[in-house]
């Protein structure tokens, strides 16, 4: 694919390539009915939730459970068996929990890797679920499975003379929403930088412009705009921006005027089980 010229009043998309799968490095271990009894005991009263209510007929003693198959915003089941010609799945793709008609799906060897690739559209574009076994480690140990919806798109803006790829990063076949980002190589040393897609503001080649995502990632929109500082850099070694925040005691810290040789900060959500978990099991003042 060709970049095109980007004159200074550039409005027009810039197109982007075919999607690709992004890497997965999220690996869940299936649950056994007591662990994903208690998981389902927590998902009560969640609609978003989709809890597996009623299993597939002749499963083996062996058979196990689990969660995180996200479409139509929601979060949907699956079991995982295996039998004399190898593990199969069992998706809740109605998202009524029901199983018990549900036809197995079988793995395929790609290049060692055992993948099922399910065509979805829950939205305006099509995309790919993918579910991969894999070996997990450490108390993920034995036969752990990775779903995956994401997909990145690339491009390449042309500045004068100079070519400054990109890459746009999208989940279930959808772009430019929160949680996705859009990375340029502006230094041009195969090193991306990633910006939010709610960011909205790059600089590129001494130049700032407004960016813009196409729903479906089909291309990338920039306008020039008034001069923007560069945002503050996060790689290792750079100084902590200049930034305050509020604790639970509702005490300020300003994290650039701490006297102290190591300042650790600990990211979670209320909303994640397992971060809940952790915290009451450390009884952590976070």
């Amino acid at each position: 694919m060709c970049p095109t010229p980007l004159p200074a009043s550039y409005r027009s998309g810039i197109p982007a390539g075919d999607p690709v799968m992004s890497p997965s490095s999220d690996a869940m271990r299936p649950l056994t009915t007591a662990e994903y009894q208690k998981f389902a005991a927590g998902a009560r009263g969640h609609s978003n939730i989709k809890v597996i209510r009623q299993l597939p007929p002749n499963l083996s003693p062996n058979y196990r459970l689990g969660y995180n198959f996200v479409y139509e915003s929601a979060n949907h089941g699956w079991v995982l068996d295996r039998d004399s010609e190898g593990y199969k799945l069992f998706l809740d793709l109605k998202g009524d929990g029901d199983l018990s008609h549900a036809e197995p799906l079988r793995f395929q060897d790609e290049g060692g890797v055992p993948r099922i690739d399910i065509p979805m559209k829950d939205g305006a574009s099509p995309w790919i679920a993918r579910f991969e076994l894999v070996q997990g480690s450490g108390d993920n140990a034995g036969v752990a499975l990775e779903i995956n919806s994401s997909t990145y798109r690339s491009g390449k803006i042309l500045l004068g003379r100079r070519e400054i790829p990109f890459r746009l990063s999208g989940a279930r076949g959808r772009y430019g929403l929160p949680g996705t980002y859009v990375s340029f190589d502006r230094a041009g040393n195969g090193k991306y930088e990633s910006y939010r897609s709610t960011d909205r503001w790059v600089n590129l080649a001494g130049k700032t412009y407004e960016f813009h995502v196409d729903p479906q990632g089909a291309s990338l929109t920039l306008r020039e705009s008034d001069s923007r500082p560069d945002r503050p850099s996060l790689k290792n070694g750079s100084p902590i921006p200049d930034v305050s925040l509020t604790g639970l005691e509702g005490k300020p810290h300003a994290f650039r005027r701490n006297t102290a040789d190591v300042t650790l900060l600990e990211f979670w959500n209320t909303n994640c089980s397992p971060c809940r978990e952790r915290d009451a099991e450390t009884e952590s003042p976070l």
